[in-house]
């Protein structure tokens, strides 16, 4: 009887472990996602993801930590959930300028978690010839995207505040 009592135990605990190491690691939920970031990422501890932005089939997330990182974090399907493909990660007062490669194009990503702000503007220049900024709103803090077929070029990006200060 003990045998049988031990057996059961024993796989009812497996089959609850697996259960739950699955539903935990499977990236469709932001708690998940979260929980993929915080076993994945080398810096940064207490991730809580604070936005995201679909992409195609894939989620773009911008997270902050509790030792003041920001990140971004790209994830893309996996065998019926995400997985993290790639990510940026800088001080959380610092705008984090980078870009991420999906479905074969090229996208520039821009975020600012540092400071409540209004909009921004993005700047390209393109074989010395700068063209007008363009502006995105931000003031829900969220992640600019631009899909760019440019292979090379520069990008200056600035941030504004509801009474005009500048962040760069």
């Amino acid at each position: 009887m003990k045998k049988k009592w031990a057996l059961t135990t024993a796989i009812c605990t497996v089959f609850c472990l697996l259960l739950c190491g699955c539903a935990a690691g499977d990236g469709n939920t932001v708690e998940s996602r979260e929980d993929l970031i915080e076993q994945g990422l080398s810096k940064g501890e207490g991730w809580n993801i604070v936005c995201e932005l679909t992409l195609d089939d894939a989620i773009v997330s911008g997270a902050n930590s509790a030792d003041g990182k920001a990140a971004l974090v790209l994830f893309e399907p996996n065998r019926g959930g995400y997985s993290i493909k790639s990510w940026t990660i800088r001080e959380r007062d610092e705008i984090i300028i980078g870009g991420m490669t999906v479905n074969g194009d090229w996208y520039d990503l821009v975020w600012f978690s540092g400071a409540q702000t209004e909009y921004a503007e993005l700047s390209y220049t393109v074989d010395g010839q700068t063209a007008q900024p363009e502006r995105y709103e931000t003031a829900n803090m969220e992640i600019i995207s631009r899909r760019n077929s440019e292979k090379e070029y520069v990008l200056h990006v600035e941030y504004f505040d509801g009474e005009g200060n500048k962040f760069e």
